[in-house]
C-alpha cells in the first residue's frame, strides 16, 4: 500500500478548497438548500468519497497532517464563547442550568473513564495520562506506530 502524505500547509489548503466546493454545491443544488445541509458537510462528503475512490482503485492511502485542525478548533470554539452574552444565559433559566450541570458531570465522568482506561490498558509511560483524560484524545496512530511497532495488528 502506498501512502500519499500531505503536509500541514497542503492539508489546510485542501480543507479550504473542500469547504468552498461545499459552498458551491449547496448553493446550486436545491435539495441541499431545502434540507439545510451545511457546506462543510457537503464538501467533506464529496472529499471523503473521492479519497475512498482513490483508495479502492489505486490502493493508495491519503494521509493528512491534522496539527492545524486542533489549533483551528480552539479558535472556533473560543469565537463561539466570545459571542455568548450573559443576558442570553440568564434567559435560559432552569433548563439551561440543568443542561450545564449535566454537561459538566459528563465531562468529569468522561475524564475519569479516560484516565482509568489509560492506566488499565497500561499505556506507555511516555504518554501523559492526565493529557489523555482531560483533553479527551491523544494521537492513537502515532502512539500505535511508535510504541507497538510490529507487535500489533
Amino acid at each position: 500500500m502506498i501512502e500519499m502524505p500531505f503536509d500541514n500547509y497542503m492539508s489546510y489548503t485542501i480543507g479550504i478548497v473542500v469547504f468552498f466546493m461545499g459552498v458551491y454545491l449547496t448553493k446550486n443544488i436545491k435539495f441541499l438548500r431545502d434540507f439545510n445541509i451545511p457546506e462543510p458537510v457537503t464538501g467533506g462528503l464529496l472529499a471523503a468519497l473521492f479519497i475512498y475512490a482513490v483508495y479502492i482503485f489505486t490502493g493508495s492511502e491519503i494521509a493528512f497532517d491534522l496539527s492545524t485542525r486542533d489549533r483551528l478548533l480552539v479558535y472556533f470554539f473560543t469565537a463561539i464563547g466570545l459571542n455568548a452574552r450573559f443576558s442570553d444565559l440568564v434567559k435560559g433559566g432552569k433548563p439551561l442550568l440543568i443542561l450545564l450541570v449535566l454537561t459538566l458531570s459528563f465531562i468529569v465522568i468522561q475524564n475519569v473513564v479516560g484516565i482509568t482506561s489509560a492506566i488499565l490498558l497500561d499505556l506507555p509511560s511516555t504518554i501523559n495520562h492526565w493529557r489523555v483524560g482531560w483533553l479527551g484524545f491523544f494521537n492513537w496512530r502515532s502512539w500505535h506506530s511508535n510504541s507497538l511497532g510490529s507487535r500489533c495488528c
